[in-house]
């Protein structure tokens, strides 16, 4: 669900980042350019990106299946809300101001709890390339 959200982010998006960078964006800033569409499981939006680097803010009310990135890391910053998160083979609820550190080639899922939109910024390194993204299955509870 996440990936249909950033492979359908559009060109006008990546521009929009393009030409915040070496700026300041604060979490009110992104979502008033991004609000989430409540019909949609996930929604995320590029607000950043470097050679070095890529920045996404991204919104779920439902979750995020399973997958890994071969070649990207990812550090997750919680803004608001909160999901069961599984990141290799750890597994916490994660809030507001937790940092998850994901490594390359580690899977990694969410599942949203409660009603309450759960929103971040995921850091990629190097920049963010959906082709990177490969869906793993979920192991059992």
């Amino acid at each position: 669900m996440l990936l249909l959200a950033i492979l359908t982010a559009t060109a006008t998006a990546a521009d929009a980042a393009a030409d915040r960078a070496g700026s300041v964006i604060t979490a009110e800033d992104m979502r008033a350019r991004h609000p989430h569409d409540r019909s949609r499981p996930a929604t995320v939006a590029e607000i950043a990106r470097t050679k070095q680097t890529s920045s996404n803010f991204w919104q779920m009310t439902g979750g995020m299946a399973g997958h890994l990135h071969r070649h990207h890391e990812e550090i997750i910053i919680v803004l608001d809300g909160h999901a069961r998160i599984r990141v290799g083979e750890a597994r916490t609820l994660a809030g507001p101001g937790d940092v998850l550190v994901v490594p390359a080639g580690t899977p990694h899922s969410a599942r949203v709890e409660g009603a309450e939109i759960f929103q971040g910024i995921s850091v990629f390194t190097p920049p963010y390339d959906p082709a990177d993204r490969v869906a793993v299955e979920e192991p059992a509870p």
